[in-house]
């Protein structure tokens, strides 16, 4: 896949992700109108993992938990904007400071599974 239509997948993949946004599927319960990526990073970063394949990564920004994704040695974010950045991001560093980690899907918690099978379902691919 050449960088301009990974963009454009993720393009898709995003337009479908702010439709599926909600409290129900937002980490904490406390879904934000007008930042609804916020709080979506880990549920988002796995329909990219299972969709795409690649690995999980994850960082702190400031002291909140991020989670994006590693595809081919490309980093990618489809969350960035909860952040004030771009809402794509995509490059061949890490997109943010600090030490980040390679994350095993066995990781994710029992709760983040529970959203991520609500916002699976409600971007219709249960």
């Amino acid at each position: 896949m050449t960088p301009i239509q990974l963009g454009n997948t993720l393009a898709r993949f995003r337009k479908l992700y702010n439709k599926a946004f909600n409290a129900e599927t937002v980490y904490g319960g406390v879904f934000n109108p007008e930042s609804p990526a916020a709080g979506h990073c880990a549920i988002v970063a796995m329909d990219v993992f299972f969709s795409l394949g690649g690995e999980l990564v994850s960082c702190k920004v400031g002291n909140i938990s991020h989670w994006y994704n590693l595809l081919n040695g490309v980093y990618l974010d489809v969350t960035g904007d909860q952040f004030g950045r771009p809402v794509i991001q995509i490059g061949k560093t890490p997109l943010y400071d600090g030490e980040h980690k390679s994350r095993n899907i066995k990781e994710v918690s029992e709760e983040t599974w529970n959203r991520y099978k609500i916002f699976v379902s409600r971007l219709g691919k249960s």
